[in-house]
């Protein structure tokens, strides 16, 4: 028996083969263009959706990218680890400047709750 996680990603591989890469570049570029207009008029229950439907495309997209090159999926990650990892050095660079770290927001939170 299959995991629902597992169900869920073969649905998912099965719509990528099925229209292909060039048709799902296209249609995430729109779905993208309708995430941009949700969030421009700040409209939370379209924004949830049309976030939905761009994560959708964006796994169907790094799926038949690694289908056309293997290597793909480790460049993928390894770009958004350092990616990550930048983002935090420019925070804590900040936030050592605001005499505040991750822990006091963290703290701040738990207090909050």
């Amino acid at each position: 028996m299959r995991s629902k996680g597992m169900e869920y990603t073969l649905k998912l591989f099965h719509i990528a083969n099925s229209y292909g890469l060039e048709n799902q570049l296209e249609k995430t570029i729109e779905e993208l263009a309708e995430l941009i207009v949700a969030i421009k008029k700040d409209d939370r229950d379209n924004i949830a959706e049309e976030i939905a439907d761009v994560e959708i495309l964006l796994d169907q997209l790094v799926y038949l990218f690694t289908k056309e090159d293997s290597d793909f999926i480790n460049e993928f990650v390894a770009i958004k680890q350092r990616k990550v990892e930048r983002q935090m050095k420019r925070l804590e660079e900040v936030e050592e400047g605001m005499k505040t770290s991750l822990e006091d927001c963290v703290a701040e939170r738990e207090v909050e709750l």
